[in-house]
């Protein structure tokens, strides 16, 4: 049986970091013979609206998975994992939400903002949290 995994996220070029995990994830998949899916966030030479047409049609292909993967840093995070859950709510599959990188406890002080980033994760079967900053923000 081949378990399939749809996986939104970066994927290099950026800088090492959690970009690189991330890459590191889809290798290691796609090398144990798992059925994958992804959807490439990263910023590339796009700028914004061609970037953000080419995640929603790539969003719109995707395919029936069991588990989806999204992975990514604020701000783009949010409305993505929001966005995701949308698409795939039909399908019932779990969506892990993976926050890494990026200064939560600052944007995250503001009352409205906290409110609307659980109003967005809420979907989320799991949040895993990567980082002594992001891990003490979401405390």
């Amino acid at each position: 049986m081949t378990v399939e995994f749809a996986l939104v996220g970066p994927l290099p070029p950026p800088i090492g970091g959690a970009t690189v995990l991330f890459s590191q994830v889809v290798e290691a998949l796609g090398g144990a013979g798992v059925s994958l899916q992804v959807v490439n966030t990263s910023r590339g030479t796009a700028s914004p609206l061609p970037r953000a047409m080419r995640i929603a049609t790539d969003l719109w292909r995707l395919e029936r998975s069991q588990v989806v993967l999204v992975g990514g840093s604020w701000p783009s995070i949010l409305p993505l994992s929001f966005v995701v859950k949308f698409r795939t709510r039909r399908w019932q599959a779990p969506v892990v939400v993976r926050l890494f990188g990026g200064s939560y406890r600052e944007r995250l002080s503001r009352r409205g903002v906290r409110t609307l980033a659980r109003l967005m994760l809420r979907g989320a079967e799991r949040l895993e949290l990567e980082g002594s900053d992001c891990v003490a923000a979401w405390q």
